[in-house]
């Protein structure tokens, strides 16, 4: 690890960040044009355009496609597919509120994967940052407008949400040893193009009855942003930085979403931002801060002990 990374891949973190809190909103209002199958078979209509066209001009290695073919279809139906179709039937079916809940359990999942499968160590001080971040969260959600709550009637929602996260937290530890022996830009736009595959046909009988003459221009604009911005750059972006600073390091960073949200909410659709959410927000980033924190310090004297075992 170099010892410029953290500044480098924080910067690039934050940016996707509030890419993937500016997200949500779009999607809300993108969804009142299009059905939501659709919507998200389209967005990987453009990513797998732009990444087959930019593998294959620019790079063109398709003997790495043919050497690690299953295991990039696993990651792709892992991480693409399989995610994609359980998140938006998740969020169709719980609160926004339990969705982020259930969403930020990714830095636990990514740490308690890589303690299991030893890629990493985890630091007993890069726990305690990961727990104040996740009260951070349940701080900033508990005064949302759909506050907090579990019933019969979302309990399936947020176990597929759940899911989600687990399969988020997979993709992003199983990736890191492949991308590690070969590049960030490979694996992302082969498993992206694979996971269409699977994903694409999902969205026909939306197709079939959407009305296209209803979408606007914004409307396109909207998906364009979500499929560029949200999957294209966001994807890179995180896996480059689980392969400069590991992969909780990097997770621990999706917690951050739910932050801008929530001041994207407020500036955009006039939500009001209470004192608690303040309070949870400056909780998750000194989560964040104590995560990073451990790694410097472990980094530099070696000394904290790993936990190796639960």
């Amino acid at each position: 690890m170099k010892k410029d990374s953290f500044p480098v891949v924080d910067s690039l973190l934050f940016f996707v960040v509030i890419v993937w809190a500016s997200n949500f909103t779009v999607i809300k209002f993108a969804l009142k044009e299009f059905q939501p199958f659709a919507f998200n078979a389209l967005r990987f209509i453009g990513c797998t355009i732009f990444f087959s066209i930019y593998y294959h001009f620019f790079v063109g290695d398709y003997g790495f496609i043919k050497k690690h073919f299953w295991q990039l279809i696993i990651l792709a139906v892992i991480g693409n597919t399989i995610l994609q179709i359980l998140f938006i039937k998740g969020v169709d079916l719980t609160s926004a509120s339990n969705a982020s809940l259930m969403y930020s359990t990714v830095p636990i999942f990514v740490a308690l994967l890589s303690i299991s499968l030893k890629y990493e160590k985890v630091y007993y001080l890069t726990w305690i940052g990961i727990i104040i971040s996740f009260i951070g969260i349940i701080l900033i959600l508990s005064n949302s407008q759909e506050s907090i709550g579990f019933s019969r009637s979302t309990l399936t929602g947020d176990i597929l949400i759940l899911i989600t996260s687990f399969c988020w937290s997979a993709f992003t530890v199983f990736a890191k040893p492949l991308i590690d022996r070969t590049s960030v830009i490979k694996v992302v736009a082969v498993t992206f193009i694979f996971g269409a595959v699977f994903l694409i046909p999902t969205g026909i009988p939306d197709f079939i009855t959407m009305d296209w003459s209803a979408i606007s221009w914004s409307g396109w604009g909207l998906l364009f942003f979500s499929f560029f911005f949200a999957n294209v750059l966001g994807y890179i972006i995180w896996f480059y930085a689980v392969s400069k600073v590991g992969n909780v390091q990097t997770a621990i960073f999706q917690n951050m979403v739910p932050v801008f949200a929530v001041i994207i909410a407020a500036v955009f659709l006039h939500e009001r931002m209470a004192p608690q959410q303040v309070v949870g927000g400056l909780g998750i980033i000194g989560g964040i801060f104590v995560t990073r924190l451990s790694m410097i310090l472990a980094r530099k004297n070696g000394r904290q002990k790993a936990i190796d075992t639960l």
